[in-house]
C-alpha cells in the first residue's frame, strides 16, 4: 500500500534545563523546562526514524511539495536565556537547524509583559547580542508578538505593533529578517492571522487550532515526555486525535503566569 504524502512535523519546545530529570513543579509549575539529554535522546530517535531536519527555507518548499519522507521543523519559544547556553550547542552538535522565536519588546526593554501575566522561567531571557550570535549555530530567529500579548480580540495598534513593527525591529536588531511568526500562548483568531500575512512573514505557526499557512499547528514537547510519549506525538495524525477528542490542554494568560526577566 503507498505510503501517504506528509506534512512535516513541527515540534515546539521552551526552555531547557541541566538537570537530569525534570524539575518538581514548584520550580517549573508550567512544564517549560525540558532537560537536555531528552532533547538529544528526542534528536537522536527522530533521525534514527529517518527523519530529515528541515530549517525555516526546507519548511516552506515542503509546504509546497509534500512528499512521502519523514521531515521536523523544531521550534522554540519565549527566547530563554537556556536555549542560548544548553540548546543551541546540542542543536549544532547534531547538525539540526531551528528557529527561536521572541518577543522583541522585551528583549529591547522597550515593553513589559502582561499586567496580569506573572510568568517565572528558569532563567533571563536572552540578550540582543546573543540573539545575534545563534544564526551563526543553525537557529533562525522569528518574532513573538511585542511582549507576549494574547494576539486574540486585540485591536488594530495592538495587532501591528506584534507583527509589522516587530518583524521591523528585530530586523534592525539582528541584521535578519524574520520569515516565521509564533502566535503567544500558541492562539490566534482571523484577524491576528490576516496581520502575520500583510506584515510580509511566510508562515505561521499556532498550537492546537491550525487553519492555514499562517496558523500551523504544532506538537508541545513537555519535560516529563517519556521517550514512548515523544514517539507518540510524533505519529502522523496526533494532532488530529487531541481536537477531537477535545481534550486541548487551555493555553490562556491564566494559565502561563511567568515573570520574564531580561538578561
Amino acid at each position: 500500500m503507498p505510503t501517504k504524502l506528509r506534512r512535516p512535523l513541527v515540534l515546539m519546545y521552551h526552555g531547557f534545563t541541566a538537570a537530569a530529570d525534570p524539575l518538581p513543579g514548584c520550580s517549573d509549575p508550567h512544564e517549560l523546562l525540558l532537560p537536555i539529554r531528552r532533547l538529544e535522546e528526542q534528536l537522536t530517535h527522530l533521525r534514527d526514524r529517518g527523519y530529515e531536519f528541515l530549517d525555516v527555507a526546507g519548511y516552506l518548499r515542503a509546504l509546497e511539495r509534500p512528499v512521502r519522507r519523514r521531515r521536523v521543523l523544531v521550534t522554540i519559544d519565549d527566547g530563554m536565556r537556556s536555549v542560548g547556553e544548553l540548546a543551541a550547542p546540542v542543536l549544532q552538535a547534531h547538525g539540526v537547524p531551528s528557529v527561536l522565536f521572541v518577543s522583541v519588546g522585551l528583549v529591547t526593554g522597550a515593553g513589559e509583559p502582561p499586567a496580569d501575566e506573572v510568568v517565572k522561567p528558569d532563567g533571563p531571557l536572552l540578550s540582543a547580542d546573543e540573539l545575534q550570535a545563534l544564526p551563526a549555530t543553525g537557529m533562525e530567529l522569528g518574532v513573538h508578538g511585542w511582549d507576549h500579548s494574547s494576539l486574540v480580540g486585540a485591536d488594530v495598534d495592538a495587532l501591528r505593533l506584534a507583527t509589522a513593527e516587530a518583524r521591523s525591529q528585530l530586523t534592525d536588531l539582528t541584521g535578519t529578517t524574520p520569515r516565521a511568526f509564533a502566535y503567544p500562548y500558541g492562539w490566534h483568531d482571523e484577524r491576528a492571522a490576516a496581520a502575520v500575512r500583510d506584515s510580509g512573514f511566510d508562515v505561521g505557526f499556532s498550537l492546537y487550532n491550525g487553519s492555514g499557512r499562517h496558523a500551523i499547528d504544532r506538537v508541545d514537547v513537555k519535560p516529563g515526555d517519556t521517550l514512548t510519549a515523544f514517539r507518540v506525538k510524533c505519529v502522523p495524525g496526533y494532532r488530529s486525535i487531541w481536537r477531537a477528542s477535545r481534550r486541548v490542554p487551555a493555553v490562556s494568560r491564566a494559565a502561563r503566569t511567568l515573570t520574564w526577566r531580561r538578561g
